[in-house]
């Protein structure tokens, strides 16, 4: 089926295509308004990495785990369109093999096997990652060791129960139990009306055959295989078995060094420019072209995950200050979808 789409009507234009319950048995073909390109695979994973990026923040809420949420005052008008999410994520994961990889497990879980089937460790972990960095780590010191909180901490700590609608002080003896009642409503209770109708959209044959047969370890093990760090992505580096010169060694030391001191959102550009997905890749080939002056930049195949590289860098800060440039503008930079 062929798809051309809009960036700046991406979201509305996909949600209006999944309402078709048919949409997710077939193929797609992908081309962008404006934008050349053949897409062998490339382009699919460019338009769902671009929509997810946009559901996310639109319907969803929540650091590094999020789950469905809508204002009470959206509700009437928008919650119809969590079904073709439901379709969306199916697809996404019929078509790419991916499970996009902020959405928590709790939720997955949830959706798969309703909401009594969240175990309390589960249950810790995911609200860790839905809270915001300064919420987290107060949550840790509570759980870990609760008499390390200060005054502020234990202010801070009666605020966020607060917040949540908590109406208690945060106790040492139940302080474990205090958080796993409010992250079960959080990650649980309030999403599942629309994780209901995230439901709605799979269709029946298809749960069947694939999602109810992820266990609960199996959700956790695609989960985490999926995430990228620094690390992982350095050890799927390929430059096959040709010998390098020393320019292009050192162009694959400063790559390196790039990919591990990224943050998490420059790594997930990385890889969307690289790959056209911000999930770890099984595989990123480097070839090297020898390109000077204002000819020279990174060109990526994301069909095939492959870079293309000068071999004329002379630092660290050098590829680094080119590389930010380029990824400073998600669309605008040189990417061959094929």
């Amino acid at each position: 089926m062929d798809v051309v789409i809009n960036r700046r009507t991406l979201l509305h234009d996909m949600l209006n295509l999944y309402n078709d319950h048919e949409i997710v048995e077939r193929q797609l073909r992908v081309e962008f308004l404006g934008e050349q390109g053949d897409d062998l695979g490339g382009l699919t994973k460019d338009l769902f990495t671009s929509l997810w990026s946009e559901v996310v923040t639109k319907y969803f809420r929540g650091e590094n785990a999020v789950v469905p949420f809508l204002p009470l005052y959206q509700q009437a008008t928008m919650k119809e369109h969590y079904t073709p999410i439901g379709r969306i994520l199916c697809h996404t994961a019929s078509l790419l093999q991916i499970i996009p990889i902020r959405l928590s497990r709790t939720m997955l879980v949830c959706l798969i096997y309703g909401n009594e089937s969240i175990g309390e460790e589960m249950l810790l972990s995911d609200f860790l990652l839905f809270l915001n960095p300064m919420e987290r780590t107060i949550v840790q010191l509570a759980l870990t060791k609760f008499s390390d909180l200060n005054d502020r901490q234990v202010k801070l700590l009666t605020d966020m129960f607060g917040a949540f609608g908590y109406q208690d002080i945060p106790r040492v003896g139940t302080i474990r139990l205090q958080i796993a009642t409010i992250a079960r409503n959080e990650l649980v209770d309030k999403p599942a009306p629309l994780v209901a109708l995230m439901r709605k959209g799979i269709p029946e044959h298809q749960f069947e055959s694939f999602w109810s047969h992820l266990t609960i370890d199996d959700i956790s093990t695609i989960m985490h295989a999926q995430m990228p760090t620094g690390q992982k992505v350095v050890d799927v580096l390929n430059t096959g078995d040709a010998v390098l010169t020393q320019q292009q060694e050192n162009a694959i030391y400063f790559l390196k060094s790039f990919i591990l001191t990224a943050d998490h959102e420059e790594l997930a550009k990385f890889l969307w420019f690289v790959t056209g997905s911000t999930v770890q890749p099984l595989k990123i080939d480097i070839l090297f072209l020898t390109m000077h002056g204002a000819a020279r930049r990174p060109i990526a195949h994301t069909c095939s995950n492959t870079l293309e590289l000068s071999d004329n860098y002379w630092s660290f800060q050098d590829m680094r200050e080119e590389f930010r440039h380029v990824l400073s503008s998600p669309h605008s930079f040189e990417m061959n979808m094929i």
